[in-house]
């Protein structure tokens, strides 16, 4: 985040170990220092006072030596005295609090989703996020299961952010939950509702579920590997369908698609009819709960490249964006 410094609060010494606070986290990498009136700032009794880094980064920062890669630190908070209705405008007490926080992405499963997220970051952010990323707690998953869970979270994390007398410094993705292209889950829209309402960044993944995104090159190692023999016909079996049933396709559980198959609707069946005979016993049984494990065990399998192919409609573009933006 790009951190201004009001003239008033540069020029209380009530606000200046704030001061020296937000500065200190500037120094570590977490944030970008704006400084709009160098002259003030050079002049003012906190710099003269301040500890030898604190001068010296803004030495580098008027001198324009304290670069920031393209891309990050896309808003922009004011610290002042008399902050306004903005939520980028806070007391030097509050901005002090928020700028140590990290953004908390909160999820349905902070093991599977945060395991593709952490994917996502590392292969498709900016140039400059992984030295970015490296600084203590920039952010962090969280989660308690399932999509009613998750509304819950939601709801709590803002209350205590308002108790903290902070804006919340958060942002949400879930599944989709599709069964067929086009279709979102009442769950899914009813969390996109309750983002919109309390202005929290949000993304619902259009595929059916993280599953859905996984490389098919992570899918072929993990069904290649000596222990997925028992998984290896399932593996191949989704590797063969067309992009419309892939992603929407119930991965861990499995569905049944034998013509006894009481529980598909109509445009389910249409979107599956084209599978083979063949394929179907072995999409049955599904891939578990764990498959989102193949993202981890075969790095050497994912990259920005694997990622986008299977992806195609650029919700993982999106999804680092939406993160991001709000370091």
């Amino acid at each position: 985040m790009r951190v201004m410094l009001a003239e008033d609060a540069v020029t209380d010494p009530d606000c200046w170990r704030y001061l020296d606070q937000i500065v200190n986290r500037i120094d570590e990498g977490a944030h970008e220092w704006v400084v709009d009136d160098p002259e003030l700032i050079e002049a003012s009794a906190w710099l003269q006072k301040a500890r030898s880094h604190i001068p010296d980064l803004f030495q580098k920062v008027a001198r324009r030596e304290w670069f920031v890669a393209d891309g990050l630190h896309a808003r922009c908070l004011l610290v002042t005295k008399t902050p306004c209705e903005d939520r980028f405008s806070l007391a030097p007490a509050e901005a002090a609090r928020f700028l140590a926080k990290p953004v908390s992405v909160l999820v349905e499963n902070r093991f599977s989703d945060g395991t593709l997220l952490k994917v996502c970051l590392e292969h498709m952010a900016p140039k400059g996020f992984a030295e970015l990323a490296g600084v203590h707690k920039l952010w962090e998953c969280d989660s308690v299961g399932g999509n009613t869970e998750l509304l819950k979270l939601i709801e709590d994390s803002v209350q205590e952010a308002a108790r903290e007398k902070l804006p919340p410094r958060i942002v949400v993705f879930t599944d989709g939950d599709g069964k067929v292209p086009g279709e979102l889950s009442a769950a899914a829209q009813k969390i996109e509702a309750v983002c919109r309402d309390h202005c929290l960044p949000c993304l619902v993944l259009r595929k059916r579920a993280i599953e859905n995104y996984i490389p098919d090159e992570s899918l072929q190692a993990w069904g290649d590997a000596p222990e997925g023999r028992e998984r290896r016909e399932t593996v191949m079996a989704l590797l063969r369908m067309a992009q419309g049933q892939r992603d929407h396709f119930p991965i861990k559980s499995g569905l049944d698609l034998g013509e006894t198959a009481g529980k598909l609707t109509d445009t389910e069946r249409e979107l599956y009819k084209s599978i083979p005979d063949t394929d179907r016993p072995a999409l049955r049984q599904g891939l578990g709960p764990k498959v989102y494990a193949s993202l981890s065990i075969f790095p050497d399998q994912v990259s920005a490249a694997t990622l986008r192919r299977r992806d195609q409609d650029g919700d993982l573009d999106a999804l680092v964006s939406m993160v991001v933006t709000e370091l």
